[in-house]
């Protein structure tokens, strides 16, 4: 397609995600991390499936924040106990 000249002047703006998540690794907590993996949890789950590319791309993620192994179970369980 063609990109107009909107579009050239939004693609700067967008940060690249794998820098953005470098970046917030540095300044979120520990409660927010977990958070976002609950988050991730929730979107992997939605459409009933859970697809080896969606939990990849979650470890991946969690590894990127730093999120220690404790908090990943804590996620697990937070989002698990969300369910019942």
């Amino acid at each position: 397609g063609t990109v107009t000249g909107v579009q050239t002047c939004a693609l700067p703006i967008l940060p690249d995600p794998k820098v953005l998540v470098t970046e917030l690794a540095d300044v979120l907590t520990s409660a927010e991390k977990e958070s976002i993996v609950v988050m991730m949890l929730s979107l992997i789950a939605a459409d009933g499936q859970k697809e080896p590319a969606e939990m990849e791309r979650l470890n991946n993620t969690a590894a990127a924040l730093g999120v220690p192994e404790e908090s990943m179970r804590r996620a697990y369980q937070s989002y698990f106990d969300s369910m019942s």
